[in-house]
């Protein structure tokens, strides 16, 4: 549940409703929706990567 609280996981779920409730009242185009779900996704994915390369990792017992 902790993996849900982040804020990465929080603002990604943020800029995807408010995208999605933009293009469904016509405010934005199909395109420009296309262009922020896969920005949004690129981001988090890239966060989460870099987050594992910088944090360090427990030793194995």
């Amino acid at each position: 549940m902790n993996k849900f609280l982040s804020r990465k996981f929080l603002i990604a779920l943020a800029t995807l409703i408010s995208a999605s409730w933009l293009v469904c009242s016509e405010h934005i185009a199909d395109g420009v929706y296309s262009a922020v779900v896969i920005a949004v996704v690129v981001a988090y994915i890239t966060g989460n990567v870099a987050q594992k390369k910088v944090t360090p990792r427990e030793p194995q017992s």
